[in-house]
């Protein structure tokens, strides 16, 4: 199984509501993707990547993304 396999199966589970992003993504990275979301939106997790440290990769991009989606869903 690749990376990104497991990467998208966990976003299944962030988006579900079955996984905490908090057990894989810290407060600190969430919050900074989080207000890149808010300027460039989520269709592009490149766009969001060209905005961010280095030390945060799409893995974490994408399962914030999911976690908001989350939240959007709920309302």
């Amino acid at each position: 199984m690749s990376l990104s396999t497991i990467e998208n199966q966990l976003s299944t589970f962030i988006e579900s509501g079955d996984l905490a992003i908090d057990e894989l993504v810290s407060s600190e990275n969430q919050d900074l993707i989080r207000k890149q979301i808010d300027i460039h939106g989520w269709v592009s997790l490149r766009s969001l990547k060209d905005n961010l440290p280095d030390n945060i990769d799409y893995g974490q991009i994408r399962w914030v993304v999911s976690d908001v989606r989350r939240e959007v869903n709920e309302k």
